[in-house]
């Protein structure tokens, strides 16, 4: 059957598929509708290889360890498997299908409660209208699959399966067999949020009519532009030099050169180049991005990133090569936040000022009226980002001038082994000549977009801003970065063996080596979109409801080595270090009516809400979508106006406001009345809310880049002079083990405390103040310590209040990893 992957078009593999009586009716159709003719071999059979995973994972079911141990082997696991059977019909074996009953508990820790979940008889509970069993509320399909094997056909959730044995609690009258439904939805797409995939393309697609539900705003943040120097002279003339840079290119902050690392995901002579060239190394934006002394101008290796925007009604002939309709700067050093205390008394007073790497630099906050975005820098307010500011997109044409210094991009790689910017790299492994062609794919585009952006802002900051206000242009600060610590985000929880394929599953790594990733997001404020128009009828939240978010920089759980990582790695249990959580977060988004007070909150059939799909992870931060009314903003509705606790069966005053608009049959008529609410769906990776007072915080207040961020995993070492001098750590790891530090810094210089800590909260640094839900560092009230330092996967070395320190050394170097023993010394005044 496999044979037919060895179809070189696409036209060849469709045609082989449909001649091969092995394959089901379901898997040719699909194939012949999703294959294009002129796709190339490796397109097609990706098509292929998706609908095959997708009939078989239908048709399987979640089988516990109950059944098969964690560390059961392969032969373990394929019992019932019979390959030739296979071969001929592809169909998962019988008790691969069906539910665990008493007739097939051989072999299994299985136990089986029958006569639970307890439930009435589904046509007596619907004529009484009420619930009184737990079974008529929760309804469980037994791990029956999606689609499950009736007689010879399979069928889905709309079919029931009899429970042999088992009758319904409460029947109508005499006992009455019971059945079960599956649950589960079919798959009809395995990379229906992935790039290039079902929801982006419904996001560039035109749609024919009023009512179609395509068309939407895609919102893409690149890798970024990085220093492209890793000291080996033999990789060619650089364009951001580390040693000597040429204006714009800033100074480098880290001047150690970057090495391919002995604990990476592969060996440095067998990780895959870019057209055969050698790779170049580069440390991450996880490393340090300012000093911690603001007067100090150099900056880590990240010099610039950037989103591009894409809007349906805009450049809308072009189809899947349409260009942005805006560049926005993405760049964002969450490095430090420190009170300017011109009066010494320890708290914040009014008319000090913070100095904040989070504002943006002078030359861009001076260069247009920048409504939204983080306040205005002068020179005691230390800002080091451009982040949130919109910039015209410079247009493909300038690409040419930039070839050679993007396909350096394309060969940059972590010391860890993963590619900076595999998009890019993907996209540029498919030119073939001087010029942009035309038949690449949406992914392609946006990560050449996304770098030409960056270029541009990096070339000159404070040209090609937007005005505020300019038509077809998202707000300053609508779209901008965000990094935060997740607590369910550490870096590594297993030894690290021999190598990176010797990475463990069990949780027995030491405490103190734990360390939190820290998630980049992309924050888009629902607020300011649901409020911009576009092309005079439109608005950014379009009519359709459309986003796809997505970034360049997250990479996924690699854990798994083999050919079939993208499948295996999920479910491996076991924590990739290298990966890269990056996210895509929700702001503002309490309304989602769009512009309520023009349209007086007129119900109208084109508009569908929100549907944000990303391939990526996904937060909310603060109210979501509240049912309230256009005239009473702060108060919160519900479906009944009379709330009884424990009446719930006998209201009967409904509110006709709640999830009604005018226009809608039964729905109040007057204008401005109805429900601010709107139908909201969310496909993401995962999904996660934050309260609105939830701190994103900065790296100074945890010691952040006092920790070894090079992403590098922890091999299993001991002190030992032999393990120091060894191979098989890394060169970091070995120079901060010789200055005496671990992984972490643990967290000993935080201020956890107020002045007054008999009186005040804990922990709870003196006079914070921090944003809430706009990106305004001017605006808050005091607030406690961010993520940086409360993630509660840092561990955290306390210092106690009257009893002796011991002698404190220092180094000023910017990487602890640097210090060499001559620049360590005692006393402030060195």
């Amino acid at each position: 059957m496999y044979h037919l992957f060895s179809a070189n078009t696409g036209v060849a593999l469709k045609t082989a598929v449909n001649a091969n009586t092995n394959y089901p009716q379901e898997i040719k159709q699909n194939v012949s509708e999703k294959v294009a003719d002129t796709d190339d071999k490796t397109t097609a059979t990706d098509i292929l290889r998706d609908e095959i995973e997708i009939y078989l994972r239908n048709r399987t079911r979640r089988i516990p360890f109950a059944e098969v141990g964690q560390n059961a082997s392969k032969a373990d696991a394929e019992v019932g498997f019979n390959q030739t059977t296979f071969d001929v019909k592809l169909d998962p074996p019988a008790d691969w299908r069906e539910p665990i009953t008493s007739g097939n508990l051989t072999g299994t820790s299985v136990s089986l409660t029958t006569s639970n979940l307890s439930a009435t008889f589904p046509d007596l509970q619907k004529q009484e209208g009420v619930q009184t069993q737990i079974g008529d509320r929760v309804f469980v399909g037994n791990n029956l699959p999606a689609r499950w094997l009736k007689g010879s056909n399979y069928v889905g959730a709309e079919e029931n399966q009899l429970i042999a044995g088992v009758n319904w609690n409460r029947p109508t009258s005499g006992a009455k067999q019971r059945w079960r439904n599956s649950q589960i939805q079919p798959l009809a797409d395995l990379g229906i949020t992935d790039r290039n995939g079902f929801w982006e393309e419904k996001a560039y697609e035109q749609p024919k009519n009023a009512l179609d539900n395509v068309g939407g705003v895609r919102i893409i943040t690149g890798a970024g532009i990085y220093r492209d120097d890793d000291g080996d002279p033999a990789k060619g003339t650089p364009t951001y030099s580390r040693t000597a840079p040429v204006a714009p290119t800033p100074t480098a902050l880290l001047q150690t050169n970057p090495v391919h690392s002995p604990n990476a995901v592969d060996t440095a002579t067998n990780i895959l180049k870019f057209k055969n060239l050698d790779n170049i190394y580069v440390w991450s934006d996880t490393m340090r991005m300012s000093s911690a002394n603001p007067a100090t101008t150099g900056t880590g290796d990240l010099l610039m990133r950037a989103t591009a925007v894409y809007h349906y009604k805009i450049n809308s002939a072009a189809g899947v090569a349409q260009e942005p309709l805006a560049c926005v700067s993405s760049y964002h050093d969450p490095s430090y936040r420190f009170l300017n205390d011109t009066n010494g008394n320890g708290v914040w007073d009014s008319g000090e000022t913070y100095t904040d790497s989070r504002r943006n630099t002078s030359s861009v906050a001076t260069a247009s009226s920048f409504a939204g975005v983080l306040p205005a820098n002068t020179a005691t307010t230390g800002g080091k980002s451009n982040n949130g500011v919109v910039y015209t997109y410079p247009g493909r044409t300038t690409f040419g001038a930039n070839r050679a210094s993007l396909e350096r991009q394309a060969r940059l790689v972590y010391p860890n082994g993963r590619v900076v910017n595999q998009p890019l790299r993907d996209a540029l492994s498919k030119f073939s000549g001087t010029t942009i062609p035309s038949t690449l794919q949406a992914s392609d585009y946006s990560a050449i977009d996304t770098a030409l952006c960056a270029i541009s802002i990096l070339n000159n900051p404070a040209s090609n801003t937007v005005a505020a206000g300019t038509a077809n242009m998202p707000p300053h600060g609508a779209i901008r970065e965000a990094s935060f610590l997740d607590g369910r985000e550490a870096k590594q929880v297993s030894k690290l063996g021999a190598n990176f394929a010797a990475l463990g599953n069990q949780n027995d790594l030491d405490l103190e080596l734990r360390q939190p990733l820290e998630v980049r997001t992309t924050d888009i404020d629902l607020g300011q979109l649901a409020s911009t128009v576009v092309n005079t009828t439109e608005y950014l939240l379009p009519n359709s409801g459309i986003i796809y978010a997505s970034r360049d920089d997250a990479m996924r759980d690699a854990s798994d080595i083999s050919t079939q990582s993208e499948i295996l790695s999920p479910t491996d249990f076991k924590l990739d270090p290298t990966r890269r959580p990056n996210a895509i977060r929700l702001i503002n988004g309490a309304t989602l009516a769009r512009n309520p007070s023009v349209n007086q909150n007129r119900y109208t059939a084109q508009e569908k809400g929100l549907i944000l799909a990303t391939n990526l992870p996904a937060y909310i931060r603060g109210a979501f979508n509240l049912h309230r009314t256009p005239t009473a903003l702060t108060t919160e509705i519900e479906e009944f106006i009379t709330l009884a606790a424990t009446n719930f069966y006998n209201r009967n005053n409904p509110n006709t406001n709640f999830a009604c608009r005018p226009g809608r049959t039964g729905c109040p008529t007057a204008a401005n009345t109805g429900d601010l609410w709107r139908p909201a769906t969310l496909i993401a990776d995962s999904m996660t809310l934050l309260s609105g007072s939830f701190l994103d915080g900065t790296r100074s207040e945890g010691d952040f880049d006092i920790n070894n961020n090079t992403g590098v995993p922890v091999p299993d070492f001991n002190l030992s002079a032999t393990s120091l001098n060894g191979t098989t750590l890394d060169p970091i790891t070995r120079s901060r083990l010789s200055n005496g530090f671990l992984e972490n810094g643990f967290v000993t210089n935080a201020n956890w405390w107020k002045a007054n800590a008999a009186t005040s909260p804990n922990p709870s640094p003196t006079g914070r103040i921090e944003p809430r839900n706009t990106g305004n560092l001017g605006a808050g009230t005091a607030e406690q310590l961010g993520s940086y330092a409360l993630n509660g996967v840092t561990p955290i070395q306390r210092r106690v209040n009257s009893v002796p320190l011991y002698v404190m050394e220092m180094c000023r170097k910017e990487d602890v990893g640097d210090c060499q023993p001559n620049d360590w010394f005692v006393g402030f005044d060195h």
